[in-house]
């Protein structure tokens, strides 16, 4: 998105090399490229105002509610959150036992985990018993023995792992108008022995949706083709974590700009290379970004480009 990165100092492997000092949207033509494009050596970030925040640990009995309980913390503008993280049953009982304060009674459901600041705990409060919730507990995340930040994004896959290597996760996207009905849809093709939904509330494109980290245990590597393909045909698209391909990744396509600046910076191909298929094919996926505003929200269909500017 345009300003979450404001600029970047990189280096390139050119036979002389140059230090360049990228800022804008000039950024684009690096920033998550997985070190293809030149070797960054200093970013800059907009940073908000520190403040203490709270831990508060909801379940759940309906896996929807959980989930529109999430969106609805994402969404609701007097609360202050940087987390609402939403897990299917057992992914709580099984993988967060260091979670103690957490009745075993409420572990076994469907959780939420929230971080927000203090003056928020009451909005929050009222808001899970308006998804028939109940709010297990609550303490001050810099006491906290674990933080909850510690079970979210990619380290419940970690702690998942630590009790059962053969887990494995995808990693996809649910754009917000239609995440409760995929996350239903999800709830009814697999079961949670095979597919544990993991839910991560993002703003993309003006609205909050989900970062889906599902927790897959399959038996074969024919059957996580399958889950994966079944995402991607109901319009989640997947960023697949078992390629080292940037393009069947992270990334989708490379658009011209980056290819332009792979050439330029790394005329040799020596930076990661294998990883960009399009400078391995000598040509971009496509000509130009679909929306240079807002570039990974149009480029994965999860929101409409930005209106062009009047000429």
């Amino acid at each position: 998105e345009d300003g979450a990165v404001l600029g970047l100092r990189v280096v390139t492997a050119e036979r002389e090399p140059r230090v360049l000092e990228l800022e804008g949207r000039d950024v684009f033509s690096c920033v998550h490229a997985y070190g293809t494009n030149g070797i960054i050596t200093q970013v800059r970030l907009p940073l908000a105002r520190a403040q203490p925040w709270y831990d508060a640990v909801c379940a759940f009995a309906s896996l929807r509610d959980a989930a529109a309980f999430a969106l609805a913390v994402g969404s609701a503008p007097a609360l202050v959150a940087r987390a609402a993280s939403a897990f299917q049953a057992p992914i709580a009982e099984r993988y967060f036992a260091s979670m103690t304060r957490l009745p075993s009674t409420l572990r076994q459901r469907h959780v939420v985990l929230v971080q927000c600041s203090k003056p928020s705990l009451g909005p929050l409060r009222r808001l899970c018993g308006d998804w028939r919730g109940s709010v297990g507990y609550v303490e001050r995340s810099a006491r906290a023995r674990v933080p909850l930040y510690e079970y979210c994004w990619n380290h419940t896959t970690l702690l998942g792992l630590k009790v059962d290597k053969d887990v494995t996760y995808l990693q996809g996207a649910m754009e917000g108008a239609r995440a409760l009905d995929l996350v239903a849809q999800v709830e009814r093709e697999f079961g949670p022995e095979e597919v544990m939904q993991h839910l991560e509330a993002v703003r993309v494109g003006g609205s909050v949706g989900f970062a889906t980290l599902a927790l897959l245990r399959v038996s074969s590597e024919e059957r996580l083709r399958e889950i994966l393909a079944w995402h991607e045909a109901r319009g989640v698209p997947i960023f697949d974590p078992h390629t080292p391909v940037l393009e069947d990744g992270g990334m989708k396509e490379v658009d011209w700009a980056q290819f332009h600046f792979k050439a330029q910076a790394d005329p040799q191909g020596l930076l990661n290379p294998g990883k960009m298929r399009a400078w391995d094919e000598q040509r971009a996926g496509v000509d130009a970004a679909s929306d240079p505003a807002s570039a990974f929200a149009a480029r994965y269909g999860l929101a409409a480009p930005a209106a062009a500017p009047p000429p």
